[in-house]
């Protein structure tokens, strides 16, 4: 396989299956698989050949971290080349796949683990913690991650399960996983030039931080 695809999605079947559209539009000669987490939704994905997995009842914010760790235990079940972890409220650039592939290739740093996908207000600047960001051509080493990201086998032998974090505006996740990769020593890079659109839509799960930071790309 050459992909593997988690994309979450709660109360969005239009925007989730109009990702899907494009997916399927992209994928050309690549051997892809879409496993596709509804969280306490009941719609259906109109793709046979890709997964659809039901968790009930509606983890929200509070039990993210729990989806997250269904979620990766089971994409651990699979052989790929990439992982892409997305979610229901993003569009794909034009030639997603080959871009993305492209850039990643172009790190040369045996100690890489993500590739963040968006180009937002936060790019180029550290986040949950004062570290020095560096420009390297098409990327930059951000040494954080959020959760619109590609990376590859290397993440799933190291990123471990999850914990209930207790944050007040977010689920913690991204954070958590953030600081685990940074005392273990390994790289995290986020894309000079957005391979996604993402924030024109209005956040379900974080309404509020939303209204500071609209992560719009």
């Amino acid at each position: 396989m050459d992909f593997c695809i988690t994309i979450t999605s709660y109360r969005r079947e239009k925007h989730l299956k109009n990702l899907l559209r494009q997916i399927e539009a992209q994928k050309g000669k690549y051997n892809i698989k879409c496993i596709i987490f509804l969280d306490g939704c009941h719609y259906h994905i109109d793709y046979p050949s890709w997964c659809e997995v039901h968790e009930v009842p509606h983890h929200g914010r509070r039990n993210w971290f729990k989806m997250i760790n269904v979620m990766w235990k089971y994409v651990k079940r699979h052989h790929f080349l990439y992982y892409y972890s997305l979610q229901d409220d993003i569009t794909l650039t034009d030639d997603f796949f080959k871009k993305t592939v492209r850039l990643w290739k172009s790190i040369k740093d045996p100690q890489k683990i993500t590739l963040d996908l968006r180009a937002d207000e936060r790019s180029g600047k550290p986040l949950w913690g004062n570290y020095e960001v560096t420009k390297m051509g098409n990327v930059y080493l951000t040494r954080w991650v959020d959760m619109i990201f590609m990376a590859d086998n290397f993440f799933f032998e190291h990123v471990g399960p999850l914990e209930y974090r207790n944050m007040p505006s977010s689920s913690g996740v991204a954070r958590q996983v953030t600081k685990r990769f940074r005392k273990k020593g390994y790289n995290m890079y986020q894309v000079v030039d957005t391979m996604i659109h993402h924030g024109h839509i209005e956040s379900l799960m974080n309404p509020e931080i939303r209204k500071k930071e609209k992560l719009k790309c």
